[in-house]
């Protein structure tokens, strides 16, 4: 971390004791030698810690230059007039310093699996920095490139999300992508949006100023992106054949297709079809940024998806699969495939609610609702959400249980499940937290 940077941006109220090495926006991951910004939040103020951030080693804090509440005595303090701006700001700075390249994606679905699967790729043959988990945020973003950089890096991979219109501008501006990418466009962060043609639109303000523009044909509204994009659009397909990359899973083998020439790739076992579109796309990317097959090929079978995602645990004879990392419709959807051909005496589907979708929540838990009922034997649910189905559940076969609180779902998937049963575990991550009934289970 290059505290110059920073000091760019402002003065400290009293000289630094010693050398800057990170930054944080919460004590609770807050290292010795950090610098904290004392953002505000919905709940809660990140004033209110500077005397917990000093005890735990920082050596110096952002804050608001209104501010006039409590400060350690010692503490040295950069006053300024908005701290998400500032340390936006910074990471604009380090990565404009650092003079990498930058491939930037964004998507409603298949982000993070996408990014990873591109670092492990593009990591073959060049220094690459990649966002970290699903750091993508207005706060994460420069947050984790800020603590990551060191300097001699090829390329920076970073993963965008947004909420807003214009949340992307923001991102952009603090790394100006060379190559963009959109993986999905569909009704995830909705209830900002009227329709799913202005997400699409939103989504393609990571397009601004890159060179390459890569975009998923087979996605809702393509043809906006593609308006969008451009001449520097270049799209990939798991279906047409004339989309610049496409991809056939055969049994033993990958037949990627790129313009007019076929490579064939070793297959790696993916619980479910949707991630070899993942993969597509990763390849898709790092073709662009200018790795060969072979490397493509010595990479594969370093691929691995990340924590919670379709990850599959035994406890007490009971079978888990824990996708409780994000939920939105077409996600679902995935998951519900999976418990399909997964084998189970029975098949008991464990839904979380589905967050932000505005004016589409309820039809797309109904749609979620009736595809689990043609999946699973039982139905656990949770979130009030769920409650646009108390009439429609009447006249299902299948048994259902609506719950309130993850306390009461585990306590009556306690009473309920047996050995034998393989449970999918699917929900927004936060708002349900529903990788806690695996914990619970295997205590």
């Amino acid at each position: 971390m290059d505290i110059g940077q920073l000091l760019s941006l402002g003065s400290f109220s009293k000289p630094l004791v010693r050398k800057p090495t990170s930054v944080a926006v919460d004590t609770r991951l807050l290292q010795p030698g950090a610098i904290f910004f004392a953002l505000p939040g919905e709940k809660v103020d990140g004033h209110a810690f500077l005397e917990e951030a000093w005890a735990k080693g920082a050596v110096g804090a952002v804050i608001n230059q209104d501010f006039t509440g409590s400060i350690p005595l010692s503490m040295p303090v950069m006053r300024v007039k908005n701290q998400l701006a500032t340390l936006q700001k910074f990471g604009q700075l380090t990565v404009a310093a650092n003079g990498a390249k930058v491939f930037a994606l964004t998507g409603s679905i298949g982000k993070t699996t996408t990014k990873d699967f591109a670092n492990t790729i593009v990591s073959i043959r060049h220094k690459v920095e990649a966002t970290q988990s699903s750091h993508n945020s207005q706060i994460g973003l420069a947050l984790t490139l800020i603590n990551g950089l060191k300097g001699g890096e090829e390329w920076i991979i970073a993963e965008m999300g947004m909420t807003h219109a214009g949340d992307l501008k923001t991102l952009t501006a603090i790394a100006p992508p060379d190559i963009a990418l959109v993986t999905h466009v569909c009704l995830v962060h909705s209830e900002n949006f009227s329709s799913l043609e202005d997400i699409a639109k939103t989504k393609a303000e990571i397009f601004a100023g890159a060179k390459t523009c890569i975009y998923n044909a087979d996605t809702a509204h393509a043809e906006v992106l593609a308006k969008i994009a451009g001449t520097r659009g270049k799209t990939f397909s798991m279906h047409d054949k004339n989309a610049f990359w496409s991809m056939c899973v055969q049994k033993d083998a990958l037949i990627v297709r790129e313009e007019e020439r076929e490579v064939i790739l070793p297959k790696p076992e993916f619980p479910a079809p949707h991630v070899y579109g993942n993969l597509l796309a990763a390849i898709a990317a790092s073709r662009s940024m200018g790795v060969s097959w072979d490397d493509v090929c010595d990479a594969i079978p370093q691929l691995r998806l990340s924590e919670r995602r379709l990850e599959q645990k035994s406890c007490r004879g009971i079978l888990f699969i824990n996708d409780s990392i994000s939920a939105c419709e077409p996600s679902m959807m995935a998951a519900l495939d999976v418990l399909k051909e997964t084998p189970g005496a029975r098949k008991i589907a464990v839904l979380g609610a589905m967050k932000e979708l505005g004016v589409f929540t309820e039809q797309c838990h109904k749609n979620v609702w009736n595809k689990a009922c043609e999946v699973a034997d039982s139905i656990y649910s949770l979130g009030q959400e769920w409650n646009c189905l108390i009439d429609v559940k009447k006249n299902k076969k299948n048994k259902y249980v609506l719950t309130s609180s993850l306390d009461e779902l585990i306590a009556v998937l306690e009473k309920d499940l047996k050995e034998g049963d393989t449970v999918l575990l699917k929900g927004s991550r936060w708002a349900n937290q529903l990788w806690k009934v695996v914990d619970h289970f295997s205590g």
